[in-house]
């Protein structure tokens, strides 16, 4: 497992078989994007499907949606699955205002991502 932390922000991943499963917590801005990136750029570079549990973050800005519909596109690119699971209602709609619901799979629980 990877765990990368910034005073607002953390992100951990560990490879789980065929998936790289991630969890995102707090609060993600300029202050910590770079972390982001380099995290999402590592979980890409697995190969593998992509699911990210946002379950327990409250905030993110418009940088941080970009890469992460930049890291879908890659994902699917190659024929994988990129998926973001549990997103809080304040993420759903930032999410779904950038038109980003049609590039991702939203998922409302843990479970459903993986079944």
């Amino acid at each position: 497992m990877r765990r990368d932390q910034t005073s607002t922000a953390t992100l951990e991943h560990v490879v789980c078989g065929p998936d790289v499963i991630a969890h995102l917590h707090g609060e993600v801005d300029l202050a910590n994007h770079d972390m982001v990136q380099a995290a999402l750029n590592e979980m890409v570079a697995t190969g593998k499907d992509v699911v990210i549990d946002v379950t327990d973050l409250e905030f993110m800005d418009v940088a941080t949606a970009r890469l992460i519909m930049q890291a879908a596109q890659v994902v699917r690119s190659r024929g994988n699955g990129f998926f973001v699971q549990n997103p809080r209602p304040l993420i759903r709609r930032i999410l779904i205002l950038l038109g980003m619901d049609s590039l991702l799979v939203l998922h409302p629980t843990p479970d459903a991502a993986t079944s």
